[in-house]
Formats: structure tokens, sequence, C-alpha cells
């Protein structure tokens, strides 16, 4: 290991941060050397439980207060997906003369497991040992509807549910309501309260299969380049989903409007470090078999790892994003249904974000906040 190490939450977060530094290494035009001195020693990243040598035969991990990792500097992605039990395992593992860098937004969802220990080290830090980076680089502010999406968010995250929704609400910075599937236009955040199945049909033709990508996947000439393309064109769009119950339900809604498995996208539902695969990973079904970044697997063996991924979680979207985004609200009473959940949702999204629901739903969720309490900001403070 380098003297800087990298990991995140998840092997899906792990394998988007290498990506994000690949795509900004690459970017340099005119590379200098203090540039490849940089790119040199960086070690690939990996999973929290990963770069603290967890064995999940024996429980344990190898990294302690008493074998420390050796890296001088210790960078983590997605730090909101941190539970208490996993931040307290790297605190004790790091040297006391080293630098541990967060990276995160605190304003998502909390992990799955105990705490928001990112959240409170955020609200606890200061301008001593926090910074706030407040420019977009996934919504376009110069873009209308990228705008519109990012003072939609930013709303959200206030609180504001009366000015995005309400009879003063201006269009910049408001959710456009639309009476019927055939009216939501794709630009912004827009709201449609009826016509589900409608919005879903429309959905499938003109996001999914359309008749451009049909013909990509039905076709036996499969190239790197048209991999990539079919790849590119499932990873531009997901429906998200505030429960499991409704995931379930739309994806088995698409699988019955379709006559075969061709170009069905899907989900890593483990982590497979035999192959390479991790939770959370997308793919598609093909005629060569189950494709996950160019690389084809037989299907028989990841039939019980795979599931269907016309629609996902947003606890799952997570560290993903998407042109366009379609957003299922379910009861306004549902506890899940949370500012945190709506606020991740939205900020998946470059151009366009669907929300599938009432505006009774949309005002609910805004209202209500998760509420963690792990003593750990009063500790800070």
């Amino acid at each position: 290991m380098g003297s800087v190490a990298l990991a995140a939450p998840t092997g899906k977060a792990a394998r988007r941060l290498d990506e994000s530094i690949q795509a900004g290494l690459g970017a340099v035009t005119e590379p200098k050397i203090i540039d490849a001195a940089i790119a040199a020693p960086l070690a690939e990243p990996k999973t929290l439980h990963r770069l603290l040598g967890y064995s999940p035969r024996t429980r344990r991990f190898r990294y302690d207060e008493r074998h420390p990792l050796p890296a001088r500097v210790v960078i983590i992605d997605e730090a909101s997906m941190i539970d208490l039990d996993l931040m307290h395992r790297l605190m004790r593992a790091i040297r006391p003369e080293a630098r541990l860098v967060l990276l995160g937004d605190a304003n998502q969802l909390p992990p799955v497991g105990a705490g928001a220990v990112f959240r409170d080290i955020v609200r606890a830090g200061g301008s001593q040992a926090t910074v706030e980076l407040r420019d977009s680089y996934r919504m376009d502010p110069k873009e209308p509807a990228g705008r519109n999406l990012w003072l939609v968010s930013q709303k959200i995250n206030a609180g504001e549910a009366a000015s995005l929704i309400g009879p003063s609400s201006k269009p910049e910075d408001s959710v456009s309501i639309r009476e019927s599937a055939e009216q939501v236009l794709f630009r912004g955040a827009e709201l449609m309260e009826g016509e589900r199945d409608a919005f879903l049909d429309r959905w499938m033709r003109e996001r999914v299969m359309t008749p451009r990508f049909r013909t990509l996947v039905e076709g036996n000439d499969l190239d790197e380049e048209t991999l990539a393309t079919i790849e590119a064109h499932l990873g531009s769009h997901r429906i998200l989903c505030v429960t499991n119950a409704d995931v379930a339900r739309i994806n088995g809604f698409f699988q019955r409007a379709q006559s075969s498995r061709l170009g069905e996208p899907v989900m890593m539902l483990r982590n497979d470090h035999e192959r390479g695969l991790f939770n959370g990973d997308s793919g598609v079904s093909l005629r060569s078999g189950i494709v996950f970044k160019g690389r084809s697997f037989d299907p028989v063996l990841l039939e019980r790892d795979l599931a269907p991924a016309y629609a996902v979680s947003v606890h799952k979207s997570q560290g993903s994003e998407y042109d366009h985004v379609a957003l299922v609200l379910g009861k306004p009473d549902h506890p899940l249904l949370t500012r945190e959940l709506l606020y991740t949702a939205m900020t998946r999204a470059r151009k366009s974000v669907t929300i599938l629901g009432s505006r009774d739903a949309l005002a609910a969720g805004i209202s209500r906040i998760v509420e963690r309490s792990t003593g750990i900001l009063e500790q800070l403070a």
C-alpha cells in the first residue's frame, strides 16, 4: 500500500471513485511531471472493509490501533454512508500522524446501519475542519433544466415545501405539475399525480427500449464499442423508489411487458471478489450472457446474485448519477419518505426528475427528517 489510501463504503462507490480519478487525470490535456508523479503512486480504491483487512471467515479486521494502516493520507468517498461501527473501526486503524479526508454530502440519506457520523462531524467541525463545496458538476446551472434541479434540491434540503409546489411558487425554482403522462417534458423537476401505468409505458418506449437500443441488443455483432453504447444507454436513466415493494412491482411491470430478457438491466446483490463484481453494480442481459463493464458472465453462475434494475431503491442509487430519473413516492405517511431521501433522489439526476406521486406526499416527505442521536455531535462540539 502506498502513502495514500483510497476507499469507499461499497464496491460500487469505490469503482466510481476510481473512474472519477481516471477521468480527471485523462482530462489533463498537457500533463506535466507533477501530474505523473501524483498519478503513479495512487492505489486502486477499495471498499472500507478491504482497506481495513476484514476477514468474513473470522469476522475480524487486520488493521487496528495495534496494527495501523501504513498510509499517511487516507481519503474516503461517500462518507455519509459510513455507519457508527465502521467509522469506529476506521478511526482505530489510522496512525496518529496520518491525515484523514472524508468526502461526501451530509444532507444525503444516513447509512443503513446505526448513526449519522459524517453529518455529525460536519456539523461540529466548523470552518477549521470542513470545506463546503457549493458548485454542482452534475447539474449544469447554466442550463434551465439543470438550474431548476439544483434550486429545487436546495429548497428540499431547506424544507421549503410551500414555495416548491404552492400557489406562490416560481417556475425557475419549483416543481412543474403535469396532468398526464404525455405532458411530461423530461426537463427539470416535474410532478405527475396519476396515470402511473401510462407513464411507465412511455418510459419503456422512450427511455429503455428505444428502437435503436432494441436493434443493438438483438444484433449479433456486439463489439466493444457497441457494448459501451448499450451500457451507457442503460446508465442514462433509472426509476427510483422509496420502498422495495414498489421496486418489485415496477420491475415486474416491465418484465411482463417484454417478450424476452434481451436488454434487461440487472444489478448485483452481493460482492463477488472472485469475479470483480460488487453489490450495486449494474449490468445488462444479452445473448452472450450478463455483461458488466464489457465483460460477459454466465447467467447461470450469477442467477441468485442478480435482480432486475429497471427500478431500484433510492438507497441503492447512492453514489450513482443519471440523466433522467423517475421517483416513485408512495403514501404520504410512509416513514421512509423523508427530506433526506428526496434530496438524495433529486441529486442523482443531471437533466430531469419526474416525481410520480401526490403533492401531499411530496410535502410530507419534505417535512419529515431523519432523527438520529449518537452522542458524537456533543463530544465533538
